[in-house]
């Protein structure tokens, strides 16, 4: 969650944010989120139910557009991931992350689970085999993608690009983030009575 750089922000933010970028007298922002991340709109409307504040949502086509449109003061709040913001730390207040924890190369934003227990959204990537594939070539592959994930130079890189990664993971634990996932996005969407899109 970012701001416009000239929004009164009350430091430090936490435990009070959102609450933190409504000075007196607004009662609402303008919240712009991607069409194409349908998680920045279920944070927008959870921040909303759980903070008590209203952002309106303004959905762009155009990631880029949107965070040009906070700049500019048009809109106040951006919704968007950490590597779309982070070229714009001068110009945007980085507020906080809905990761579990600090995130490598941002540690300080605040994480909104600090504020709001049992919330935290992060994004994973998957590499995936043909169904059959024989047990021992995945774990040769898991072994070897292991090992590159230690390299620094590897990890420099993949923080360049905004991310940040806790390992290759087995099978079983990629079963179990897939399984706590599914339980996250029904529980939110029965909170937040998102509707499929």
């Amino acid at each position: 969650m970012s701001v416009n750089s000239t929004l009164p922000v009350l430091p430090p933010c936490a435990p009070r944010l959102p609450h933190c970028a409504l000075a007196p007298p607004a009662r609402s922002l303008t919240s712009v989120t991607a069409l194409t991340a349908a998680y920045q709109s279920a944070i927008g409307k959870y921040l909303n139910k759980r903070a008590g504040i209203e952002l309106v949502e303004i959905p762009y086509r155009s990631p880029s557009q949107a965070i040009q449109d906070v700049i500019s003061g048009f809109a106040q709040v951006s919704i968007a991931s950490v590597a779309a913001t982070a070229p714009f730390g001068e110009q945007l207040k980085r507020l906080a992350i809905t990761s579990k924890g600090r995130f490598p190369g941002s540690e300080q934003l605040i994480p909104v689970e600090t504020i709001y227990p049992g919330f935290h959204l992060e994004g994973f990537v998957l590499l995936l085999a043909p169904a059959g594939l024989s047990e021992n070539i995945a774990n040769c592959l898991n072994a070897d993608v292991a090992e590159i994930l230690k390299d620094p130079d590897v990890l420099k890189r993949i923080e360049l690009f905004g991310y940040a990664t806790s390992g290759a993971g087995t099978k079983d634990s990629i079963q179990e983030q897939i399984r706590a996932d599914r339980e996250l996005w029904s529980r939110l969407s029965k909170e937040l009575e998102l509707a499929p899109q």
